[in-house]
């Protein structure tokens, strides 16, 4: 919007159709049109490009394209046609890249970052990753529960890895450790210090009782495995 010269691009939506136009004092010219059921409750976005190009989102949707090349310089601004206080819910600002928001925000209701959360480096998406540790002291020579964990959300379990601080020797047969809800299982054999499970995908649902156990116990070492630490990576669905 030029407010010098009061010259500026609308987007603007009425029941049966939404318009960009070109607004110059108390005139207005329709650059293009489509038809559009405006709702109570809909959110219009104008952006406006280098050389004048114009596009309209509507819900997030881009809706409609122009191009108008009257102004070449300006600022965002809010053209009150009424008296509705819900008018005035608006922003303004560059396209992205931002430096920085010009102000505190203050958001009274959810927000949806479809294209994820970036905190300095680290990157959030709708999958957040997690780990669970679980410390199976003594030695792996009987069967026992090490963990109950009853997930709130559905997960997928991406990788376990138990490290024993002490490694089997010359066992007939391996320790395993097993996570399962008690249906579908995944084991890892305790056969050295490092134990890998490598890359899975073992989806449980949400409410799963989830267990981390020695499920065969070591036997005939001259060595036991003992004082094993179990990771489980996981996501969230």
């Amino acid at each position: 919007m030029s407010a010098r010269s009061k010259h500026a691009s609308v987007c603007v939506e009425n029941s049966t159709t939404i318009f960009i136009q070109r607004v110059v004092n108390a005139g207005s010219t329709n650059l293009t049109s489509t038809a559009s059921t405006g709702n109570v409750g809909d959110s219009l976005r104008l952006e406006v490009a280098p050389g004048g190009a114009l596009t309209c989102f509507k819900n997030g949707v881009s809706t409609l394209t122009a191009t108008d090349t009257q102004i070449a310089s300006g600022s965002p601004g809010l053209l009150i046609s009424g008296n509705v206080a819900t008018e005035k819910n608006w922003s303004g600002g560059n396209l992205h890249p931002l430096g920085q928001l010009d102000t505190e925000q203050d958001w009274t209701r959810t927000q949806h970052f479809t294209q994820g959360v970036a905190f300095g480096t680290e990157t959030f998406a709708a999958s957040p990753r997690a780990e669970q540790n679980i410390f199976l002291p003594g030695a792996l020579t009987s069967t026992w529960t090490g963990a109950t964990w009853t997930n709130d959300k559905a997960v997928t379990i991406t990788r376990i890895q138990v490290q024993a601080k002490t490694a089997p020797a010359g066992c007939t047969t391996n320790a395993v450790v097993r996570l399962t809800d008690g249906t579908t299982p995944v084991n890892v054999t305790i056969s050295a210090v490092a134990n890998d499970s490598g890359a899975i995908a073992q989806n449980y649902p949400a409410g799963s009782s989830l267990q981390v156990l020695v499920q065969t116990a070591a036997a005939g070492c001259t060595t036991s495995p003992a004082d094993a630490n179990v990771t489980v990576q996981y996501r969230m669905q």
